[in-house]
């Protein structure tokens, strides 16, 4: 950052100390802020777009619960400047993340302002009548079976483990010449899978950008298995930065995790990638995925990283619940927070900017998300102690949970759609068993489910979860 740039982000600190905020909360999120356009609570309603491999549109990943739908008649344009996409525009306008912004609303309101997705479009890109952004998922062709993955971002899962026909992707050619009308105002396209460098239109939306906006800043994320000359020869002619999933330092736990992967040769390939960000002064970042069967590496992680002289980031995985770290007992989570928080760093020749980051990075995974997730764990054993009150407490949990979205017709749907699922139970100590089980996991993750579907469909899913027990 320039120093005219850090005297516009000062400036604007304090010009925002001065605004009007609904909340504390959202004051200090907006202070927590380094860029000097801060106009709105998030940038991702004006200036990206989010493409995924079943043609859902949306400003980011989550907000898919209500996206648009690429067709052959319907086009890009018709919908970054469509309704839907206007309506969170304006919605974000006046501080509401009620609507379809709740994940980072509760990141916000605890204070854990690293993990708010809101923060990763915080770029000095301005903000126009096109996007400066945009992300593509466009469809699941991926080498790798990994274990907290599902068909639709693999083919190989959704092939092998699922057991489920081909995804068909609905872009095409169509769809890439659209893309030309937007790739000039574009500052970074963004690459997920699948694995990037397996997807063919990927190669032709590449071609089009190094042709038309060279300077665009293009970012792949890769399991960092595939290194052919195709893959050498695009990257010498563009400009792309590289994020690289590796989930296990590990050889035996690596291949357990990301099943079909070769750790050796991820390595040998890493150091590739790592020697081509570095000559050509890009940007490289190594993804973590802190799971059950592998938290405990997260320092370890840390140091490879400086060691390397790369940024780490660390993801949230919410799904599979056997996975992830949010479902464990309070006592486990409490051993997990209490070996992670004692961990110290080396700086060894990192850079103090990229040691700074790094431990910042780690340390918010320990000391704001997984002690957040132990705080949780321990409300709702106290909730789940309570047995007798199992229904009240859960019709509370869901009622506060709307109180803070502020909306009246949702939650009118879920008490009807409730009521009538109860009512096809029938049984009060079965009941019992889907309260007690709804209760340890986080309202927004079932809210959502029961207002849009049936309870028929409820009813299914409550024998299949029985039958799991």
């Amino acid at each position: 950052m320039s120093i005219i740039q850090f005297i516009k982000t000062k400036l604007k600190r304090i010009e925002n100390s001065q605004k009007k905020f609904p909340t504390d909360q959202i004051k200090s999120y907006y202070q927590s802020r380094d860029i000097t356009d801060t106009r709105f609570l998030c940038h991702a309603p004006f200036n990206n777009m989010y493409f995924n491999s079943v043609g859902d549109v949306a400003n980011c990943w989550l907000t898919f619960d209500d996206p648009e739908k690429y067709s052959e008649q319907r086009t890009i344009k018709d919908i970054w400047f469509g309704a839907k996409f206007n309506t969170l525009r304006e919605n974000i306008k006046k501080f509401d993340l009620s609507s379809r912004c709740s994940t980072c609303l509760n990141y916000i309101n605890n204070g854990n302002h690293t993990n708010a997705l809101a923060k990763a479009y915080d770029n000095e890109y301005p903000l126009s009548d096109y996007p400066t952004m945009m992300e593509f998922e466009l469809t699941n062709t991926c080498n790798l079976e990994c274990t907290m993955c599902t068909g639709l971002l693999s083919s190989s899962i959704r092939a092998n483990r699922e057991k489920l026909p081909k995804l068909k992707s609905p872009y095409g050619s169509k769809f890439v010449s659209e893309l030309e009308e937007f790739i000039p105002y574009l500052h970074e396209a963004r690459f997920n899978g699948g694995e990037p460098f397996l997807i063919r239109i990927y190669y032709d939306i590449w071609e089009r950008i190094i042709r038309i906006n060279p300077k665009c800043k293009i970012v792949v994320a890769t399991n960092g298995t595939i290194l052919t000359d195709k893959v050498k020869n695009i990257l010498g002619r563009g400009n792309f930065h590289l994020n690289i999933s590796i989930d296990s330092l590990i050889e035996e736990r690596y291949s357990e995790i990301r099943v079909n992967g070769d750790l050796k040769k991820v390595l040998e390939n890493f150091i590739f990638f790592k020697d081509y960000c570095h000559s050509n002064k890009r940007s490289l970042c190594v993804m973590i995925n802190p799971m059950k069967n592998n938290w405990e590496e997260m320092p370890a992680f840390v140091n490879f990283c400086n060691n390397h002289n790369v940024h780490l980031w660390f993801n949230t995985i919410v799904h599979p619940e056997d996975l992830s770290l949010w479902r464990l007992s309070s006592d486990e989570l409490n051993q997990i927070f209490q070996l992670l928080k004692g961990a110290s760093f080396d700086k060894g020749e990192t850079s103090n900017s990229l040691f700074v980051y790094n431990t910042r990075t780690y340390y918010n995974l320990v000391n704001n998300q997984i002690k957040q997730w132990l705080e949780d764990s321990m409300s709702r054993v106290e909730i789940e102690n309570d047995q007798e009150n199992y229904r009240d407490n859960f019709l509370h949990k869901v009622e506060v949970y709307c109180k803070e979205k502020n909306t009246v017709k949702e939650y009118e749907i879920f008490l009807r759609n409730w009521n009538e699922f109860e009512t096809i139970v029938g049984d009060n100590n079965e009941m019992d068993f889907v309260f007690s089980y709804l209760l340890k996991m986080p309202v927004d993750q079932y809210f959502k489910i029961i207002i849009n579907e049936t309870p028929e469909f409820l009813f299914d899913k409550y024998k299949s979860l029985k039958t799991m027990s």
